[in-house]
């Protein structure tokens, strides 16, 4: 009873921080249920509290979509659900960790510049990117659970409002979340015995959401850009850290 209470506290406060920063949320309920619940179901438990906390937040933000990226990531994402259902992957989790920590750092940091100084006709346009996008991330999904991350310094890089940022990465981790967990499905796993886990995380997850919406419209455009940025930034360096063996 205890672990399904801190399970249900843990989701409220994780999506308080996902629907205030979009990122971060994630990563920190994996970690917790890495100590919680068998690695077996670890991926797909957690895909079905990112789903839901995903669902909620996109619902809650719904006016603030951009629909002209979230569709190109989505068509992405079905694409990768299949192929991530049938193959493994071959990286080495320690090179996967740092590749993505590093470019996490280099998307959030030097592209923005590298974008001010090199013509626009040498990059494509911002539709093409969430195409691959959804198949990268989706795909990635199956074997690390929190891809969000990656997703962020991306959206940085747009012209979006923050909460147009938030809801549109919240609806594209729909379809992320919601393929990862069919993929699993599709390979015989079945989470029925975990469903009174499941409700206290959906539960929660959506509590700490209508809770982080409210708190996001109190941060200025320039504060939250920032505040992302550094989130991204540990993730990523703690990534790379852990691809080199420093912590675990």
């Amino acid at each position: 009873m205890f672990i399904l209470f801190l399970i249900f506290i843990a989701a409220i406060v994780t999506s308080i921080i996902s629907s205030s920063f979009g990122f971060f949320g994630g990563t920190l309920l994996l970690g917790i249920l890495k100590e919680l619940v068998p690695l077996a179901v670890l991926i797909p438990i957690h895909g079905v509290a990112q789903l839901s906390s995903n669902f909620f937040r996109a619902t809650m933000l719904l006016p603030h979509i951009s629909f002209s990226l979230t569709i190109p990531f989505l068509m992405g994402a079905a694409i990768a659900s299949f192929l991530a259902a049938e193959v493994l992957l071959s990286l080495p989790p320690a090179a996967l960790n740092f590749t993505i920590g590093f470019f996490i750092l280099w998307s959030t940091w030097f592209m923005p510049n590298l974008k001010k100084t090199v013509p626009s006709k040498f990059f494509f346009n911002d539709r093409i990117i969430f195409f691959f996008l959804g198949i990268i991330l989706t795909f990635l999904s199956v074997f690390i659970g929190a891809t969000g991350p990656l997703l962020g310094p991306f959206l940085l890089n747009t012209k979006l409002t923050k909460e147009q940022m938030i809801a549109t990465q919240a609806s594209a981790q729909i379809f992320t979340h919601l393929f990862k967990v069919i993929a699993f499905y599709q390979i015989g796993i079945r989470l029925g015995e975990y469903s009174t886990m499941i409700a206290r995380l959906v539960a929660g997850v959506f509590i700490g959401t209508f809770l982080g919406t409210k708190l996001l419209k109190s941060f200025s455009e320039n504060t939250f850009r920032m505040v992302l940025k550094i989130i991204l930034t540990v993730l990523a360096l703690r990534m790379i850290f852990v691809g080199i063996g420093i912590f675990n």
